[in-house]
């Protein structure tokens, strides 16, 4: 399935070819696109974050109770992963800061399941790293 925007881009690129010219370099900027889990439902990106994996939050407090709602939530969560086409970068915080208190977290109940170890870190990707996502990804 093709989403909207990589139609939109086709539509224009085919505008350009018509007249014969080439379309600026610029003329799709890049972009990061936030959304929730049910929002991505139906769409792919070639990278996907999933921040906040902790038990608190995912499946949370108001879910626990019922094993529907767990079940539920792991089906969200597999939804979002599943839409990536390069990476998925799945974090936790093991402290957060929340209603000016700092609190010990758990990791979510899901991360056992995910089939890979996390690496603990004080800071986010370093540059290698980065700059080795950008390159695969371009290549797509």
């Amino acid at each position: 399935m093709i989403d909207k925007e990589a139609q939109q881009a086709e539509l224009i690129e085919d505008v350009f070819r018509r007249i014969g010219e080439s379309p600026p370099d610029d003329i799709f900027p890049a972009k990061v696109q936030v959304m929730s889990m049910h929002g991505a439902k139906g769409l792919s990106a070639r990278v996907v974050m999933v921040p906040g994996l902790e038990e608190d939050i995912l499946p949370g407090p108001r879910r626990r109770p019922y094993p529907g709602l767990v079940l539920e939530a792991a089906r969200m969560l597999y939804v979002s992963i599943t839409r990536a086409r390069l990476a998925c970068f799945v974090s936790f915080a093991s402290r957060r800061f929340v209603n000016g208190r700092t609190r010990a977290q758990t990791a979510s109940r899901f991360t056992a399941d995910l089939g890979t170890g996390f690496q603990s870190r004080s800071a986010g990707l370093t540059q290698e790293a980065a700059a080795q996502i950008v390159t695969e990804a371009e290549a797509l």
